[in-house]
């Protein structure tokens, strides 16, 4: 007898225990899982210019749980090829910039131009995805 109440005693402790949890609904698009946002492209107005010119960049991106996101524009350089050197025009937080090629540095005398990888980090505050364009430039 004294086995059967410890056994009611603990399926009661179970169902109170369960029925005063406060499970996640999975369903609340508050507890899935962040996405990183989506890149369809990055738009540029020429794949080559020369130095002093001016190039247009936009990203088309979204993001799958509707979270607004953030832009940061940047430039790296790529191996093997001349140095470019340039200024963006504007904010470098927006989904549209504008960059200008200032310099080509002839490290690799054997080509006459440089290139450039111009790059947009696009992000929902939680992750983040990287896209890019390379551009040649000439002096």
């Amino acid at each position: 007898m004294n086995r059967s109440i410890t056994y009611l005693y603990a399926f009661a402790v179970v169902i109170t225990l369960s029925l005063s949890c406060d499970f996640p609904d999975l369903s609340d698009p508050e507890t899935k899982e962040i996405q990183p946002p989506s890149v369809s492209g990055v738009s540029i107005s020429s794949n080559s210019i020369k130095v002093g010119e001016i190039v247009n960049l936009s990203v088309n991106a979204s993001d799958p749980q509707g979270r607004p996101l953030n832009y940061i524009w940047y430039i790296d350089v790529i191996n093997g090829e001349n140095y470019v050197e340039g200024s963006f025009l504007g904010s470098r937080e927006s989904k549209q910039i504008s960059w200008q090629a200032n310099n080509v540095w002839n490290h690799y005398t054997s080509k006459s131009y440089g290139k450039v990888k111009i790059c947009v980090d696009v992000s929902n505050f939680e992750k983040s995805t990287h896209a890019y364009r390379i551009l040649t430039v000439y002096p």
